[in-house]
């Protein structure tokens, strides 16, 4: 299930983030579900950012990892917005993109910042585990932004990234028509769609095709997916105004349905951002 924090749904510092963390699936030969892992991680991770006087994406996730002492490993993706800065860090090939309203009118964007993958070789992402032979946090990729209302952050799994292009996305995002919830829909079942495919036209497999010629690969690469659309707002409004009746209505839109491979989570802060979910598991 998604983690939520109901106490933030009034202001708390004007402290809003949002995180995935998706967990390897390769445990399960083990007897393992690294979902249990991830989940963990993402609750101590959201625990830090709440304690912390200075919320730092680097300093919540290191110590979360700290205190994760479980099987299993997670790749890990987070954003914190706080005094109108975005502070984000990404581990491993989840990741997220930043884009600017180009016109509300036509509800189009201009891209502002896209993570890139981050694999030790193809398909063996970076990763967060208990133990000396983890990657650390602070392997992973730090950016921070002044953020702007308007400004859309849409974060993923890499079940999002390797099926669709990042034109794609962009097309979902637009035709969502300022609609996150709607955005995140199109974009999660796009995903999905694609990814049950037998010929389809994907990153993963350009990638996978460049690096292995004598073996192409046409099918689409069914995945867990998670997919967060948020939007930044004025924070007087979402101070002066508590939780909008849509976001409490987004909250309960997050669904679990059991696809295949891994165990995906995600977490939500919710004060000046307001976001929409759209899982399947």
């Amino acid at each position: 299930m998604p983690l939520l924090l109901s106490d933030m749904c009034t202001p708390v510092r004007a402290l809003s983030a949002i995180g995935v963390a998706d967990g390897v699936g390769g445990w399960a030969s083990e007897g393992v579900d690294a979902g249990e892992y991830s989940r963990r991680l993402m609750a101590l991770t959201r625990e830090n950012l709440v304690a912390s006087k200075d919320p730092c994406p680097l300093k919540a996730l290191e110590r979360a990892r700290e205190y994760t002492q479980l099987l299993g490993s997670s790749t890990a993706c987070v954003a914190v917005l706080y005094q109108g800065v975005l502070k984000t860090l990404n581990v491993g090939d989840s990741g997220f993109m930043v884009v600017k309203p180009r016109s509300k009118q036509a509800h189009t964007y201009d891209m502002v910042y896209r993570t890139k993958e981050q694999q030790h070789r193809f398909n063996m992402p970076f990763q967060l585990s208990f133990g000396p032979y983890s990657d650390k946090p602070s392997s992973g990729d730090a950016w921070e932004y002044k953020a702007n209302p308007g400004d859309v952050v849409l974060m993923a799994t890499d079940g999002v990234w390797d099926n669709l292009f990042d034109e794609e996305v962009m097309q979902a995002l637009c035709s969502a028509k300022g609609d996150l919830k709607v955005a995140a829909h199109l974009i999660a079942n796009l995903s999905i769609k694609k990814g049950l495919a037998t010929s389809v036209r994907t990153p993963f497999n350009e990638r996978h095709n460049q690096l292995f010629s004598d073996e192409k690969r046409t099918a689409g690469k069914l995945d867990d997916v998670t997919c967060v659309v948020s939007e930044v707002v004025e924070e007087e409004v979402a101070s002066q105004d508590g939780p909008r009746e849509g976001v409490n209505k987004e909250k309960e839109a997050a669904t679990n349905n059991k696809m295949s491979g891994d165990d995906v989570n995600d977490m939500e802060l919710i004060d000046s951002l307001r976001s929409a979910i759209m899982r399947t598991q």
